[in-house]
């Protein structure tokens, strides 16, 4: 007899149950399902048994859209009250961080959750103390390293065929720190795979502080940021335009994906040649897309 995995979402706003209609045309199909409810409806082995939201119209919109019975205005009468396997966590930020740390005393040992993470360090570090934990396993809203067109990307500059890795750099326009640079630093780190950051630099506007320069109270703009790595590689991030821009330059050629992954290109030379844009295809390997990928992860584990 297969046991289905217990599944219970917490905030049915946009992500947690219902995706911009934007991002539903323009985006490459592989960004969808995008909300976590339509997400784990992929998995025919788990139950979504309850959602909680502080909006009773979010959440009589969700589940009635969903068919379920068991909805909660408080994530902690949710959690006591059902046997959850895997917690999905699409609030806004400032309750995150005490969502999972109630989730984790409760016995849940799997948790998906939007970013930003948290608001402060003294959460943050609260959080490693979980994280840290061998049994309890994260997945979190920086998805793009989960598709196969950003996978093939890696395989590229692994196969060495334009030489060692010199540069990643990464576009996404005039956007804020903690709202939209997490996928940024995300896709960074997952380019730059095991190594160790030596140096951080970056230029931020306006900040509105709190007391003391240690409190922010904004979330501000990214104008430029320069990272270096324990090996001299660089990793940058701009003001660019286009949706996502990742260009991941080698000794002899770049790698690029652009326009949120709709285009997927080389650029170098052979020889002597000048040098020309080459469009490449990928392999599509994964069999989940979008938040299905590392909902999927998680039931794995």
């Amino acid at each position: 007899m297969i046991i289905k995995t217990r599944y219970a979402v917490i905030g049915c706003g946009r992500m947690g149950a219902f995706t911009n209609p934007i991002t539903e045309k323009y985006a490459p199909k592989f960004y969808l399902p995008l909300s976590h409810s339509n997400a784990i409806l992929n998995h025919k082995d788990t139950n979504l048994v309850a959602f909680c939201d502080s909006s009773t119209f979010n959440l009589n919109k969700a589940a009635k859209q969903f068919n379920i019975y068991k909805t909660y205005e408080s994530y902690k009468e949710m959690i006591d009250e059902n046997d959850i396997d895997l917690l999905s966590i699409a609030t806004r930020t400032n309750v995150r961080s005490d969502i999972i740390q109630y989730a984790f005393k409760k016995g849940i040992r799997a948790v998906h959750a939007e970013k930003p993470l948290c608001n402060s360090m003294r959460q943050l570090e609260e959080l490693e103390n979980i994280f840290e934990k061998e049994d309890f396993y994260f997945t979190w809203g920086a998805l793009r390293r989960f598709f196969d067109v950003y996978k093939e990307a890696l395989n590229i500059v692994k196969s060495n065929t334009f030489g060692k890795l010199v540069e990643i750099k990464v576009s996404m326009g005039s956007v804020p720190l903690f709202w939209s640079n997490p996928h940024s630093i995300d896709l960074i780190l997952f380019y730059a795979e095991a190594r160790k950051i030596k140096t951080i630099q970056a230029k931020l506007d306006e900040l509105k502080c709190q007391d003391s320069i240690f409190s922010v109270m904004n979330d501000p703009i990214i104008k430029s940021c320069l990272i270096e790595f324990d090996d001299g590689v660089m990793a940058t991030i701009n003001q660019g335009n286009g949706c996502d821009i990742i260009h991941l330059t080698c000794e002899r050629g770049e790698v690029s994906v652009t326009r949120d992954g709709h285009d997927f290109y080389t650029y170098s030379s052979s020889d002597d040649d000048y040098p020309i844009i080459k469009y490449r295809d990928y392999q599509k390997k994964s069999k989940f897309t979008g938040t299905s990928a590392p909902i999927n992860q998680l039931i794995s584990c």
